[in-house]
């Protein structure tokens, strides 16, 4: 445990709400049925606010639960990206421009780790002066795979899985932009996704707000969107998105509500509002119709920079139950 330094604070958290890695992972080694290999892995998430010039230490812990099978490792840092569903990337090829992978020295590059061990690896994180805002990276540990051979094509196959500790760094400036925008609203159905079928069923629509973020560091979301009908009329309001709610500079997500009854024929207006720390929210006013063969989004009002969206109705049967909102 390091002590606390006046010029900068950690905070490491075991869950966030990106589908990279599992906490808990049990593999069964190919040939070998009577070996499985049972891994906890933490911290998900290590976030730190730091002064340019300064050094920060933290530890990212693998523990092995497993009975018998011994695990080989690879340890390394890369760059991240955002995808547009708010999910974590790896950047394996490129550099990110907000990328503090490089910032960070590891003290060692590769383990093995036998039944019931733990092994932690200790990062230092060196920031650069003259730097500012918001950098990222992740910590993998990637598993170095059991290859076998298919005697029938005689081919190798081997699995990769890769635990990922993502790092969150903000260098504080006077010049630090927090900024967002909406830049976008779509509607449609849930018909080519089971899962949401199967949840909130047939009749369900999604509505979605898309915002980018143009700033210099990370900012946290919380969105909602009052639906109106066509003369203005408030009709109900909608919370937008969930989890962390983080949106990377850069980068461009969704955030979505599910109306599990959908929406009856008619006209529309979808005033958006989302919440992410600055002097005020990012806003949108957009109207949009749904017919018996589709949705049509009209020209939209608001405080933000909108491209030119629509939605094709052929790709969208919106008819609602009468009524339902």
């Amino acid at each position: 445990m390091y002590p606390r330094l006046k010029h900068f604070k950690i905070r490491q958290q075991k869950l966030i709400p990106v589908l990279i890695v599992l906490l808990t992972m049990p593999l069964a080694i190919a040939g070998r049925a009577d070996a499985q290999i049972d891994m906890s892995f933490t911290p998900m998430l290590t976030e730190l606010t730091a002064a340019p010039g300064s050094v920060h230490r933290f530890e990212v812990v693998m523990v092995s639960s497993s009975k018998a099978a011994v695990a080989d490792f690879l340890i390394y840092t890369v760059d991240v990206e955002q995808k547009p569903n708010g999910e974590y990337g790896l950047l394996f090829e490129g550099k990110s421009e907000y990328s503090c992978a490089q910032w960070i020295k590891l003290s060692v590059d590769q383990a093995k780790i036998g039944p019931g061990e733990t092994f932690a690896v200790t990062a230092t994180l060196t920031v650069p002066r003259g730097v500012s805002g918001g950098r990222y990276a992740a910590i993998v540990f990637e598993m170095v795979p059991e290859e076998w051979k298919d005697r029938t094509a005689f081919a190798s196959t081997a699995f990769v899985q890769r635990f990922v500790s993502i790092v969150e760094v903000t260098v504080p400036a006077r010049q630090l932009q927090s900024k967002l925008d909406v830049t976008g609203f779509t509607v449609s159905t849930v018909e080519d996704r089971p899962s949401y079928v199967s949840r909130y069923g047939p009749d369900a629509v999604i509505l979605s707000a898309l915002v980018n973020n143009p700033g210099t560091v990370h900012v946290f979301a919380r969105g909602s969107m009052i639906l109106r009908d066509g003369t203005g009329k408030r009709l109900r309001e909608i919370p937008l998105g969930g989890g962390r709610g983080i949106v990377l500079p850069e980068a461009s997500i969704g955030l979505s509500s599910v109306l599990p009854g959908g929406l009856a024929a008619g006209d529309y207006i979808a005033d958006i509002s989302i919440k992410y720390g600055g002097m005020r929210p990012a806003t949108a006013k957009v109207p949009f119709s749904i017919g018996e063969g589709g949705a049509e989004v009209a020209k939209t009002e608001t405080t933000a920079v909108i491209a030119p969206f629509s939605v094709d109705p052929d790709q969208l049967d919106l008819s609602g139950i009468a009524g339902a909102t």
